[in-house]
């Protein structure tokens, strides 16, 4: 049988197997996975141009308010969302810059291919 404390060290901020933690956004980090989610990428989206309550999100995405609490939980971790209390109201609201970390990951592979579709291009002309 767990102890309360053996759940709150599972819990939020808690590292995996690999040591990753949640809100690492590297490629194979946890937090990496929450952007796998299409719901989550969608809520992102959401977002983006103002904050929300979870009970909007919940009735936006036709499900129900614990489901919505799950996926806001994990952008929370993931340090992609954060949310306050607003009265009776919890408000979720994206983190300023949260998505650079993943975007500069990202960007690496576009620079890549970028320059190995100009390599393919040019090979082609020579032939």
């Amino acid at each position: 049988m767990d102890s309360g404390s053996d759940r709150q060290e599972r819990g939020r901020g808690s590292t995996t197997d690999a040591g990753a933690q949640p809100s690492d956004l590297r490629p194979g980090g946890e937090g990496f996975a929450v952007l796998a989610n299409p719901t989550r990428r969608a809520v992102l989206a959401w977002l983006a141009p103002g904050s929300a309550s979870i009970s909007e999100l919940a009735d936006t995405f036709g499900m129900s308010l614990t489901g919505m609490r799950k996926h806001v939980r994990l952008l929370e971790q993931a340090d992609l969302v954060m949310t306050e209390k607003v009265g009776r109201v919890r408000r979720c609201r994206l983190v300023p810059d949260a998505l650079e970390r993943p975007s500069g990951w990202l960007h690496q592979f576009r620079t890549c291919a970028t320059r190995a579709s100009s390599s393919c291009n040019e090979a082609d002309s020579i032939v």
